[in-house]
């Protein structure tokens, strides 16, 4: 009995990971790849800002890829 409660759990717990979805800052580090570390942005219209080691660059990139997102 407690092996079927114990399976019901985890079938509860992999239906709530699948349904959640990435959120776009984590889709645009993947998508983008870029080197370095990245600040959240206090900024208007910047979400991304370079960090130790990151670029203006690829902080516009990244900043650039949440746009498309539209987030």
């Amino acid at each position: 009995m407690k092996l079927k409660a114990m399976a019901g759990l985890a079938l509860i717990l992999l239906a709530g990971c699948a349904t959640r979805e990435t959120p776009p800052g984590v889709k645009c580090m993947f998508e983008v790849k870029p080197e370095g570390s990245y600040a959240k942005a206090n900024t208007p219209g910047a979400r991304f800002v370079p960090a130790k080691g990151g670029s203006q660059a690829e902080a516009d990139a990244l900043n650039a890829c949440m746009d498309r997102r539209g987030a």
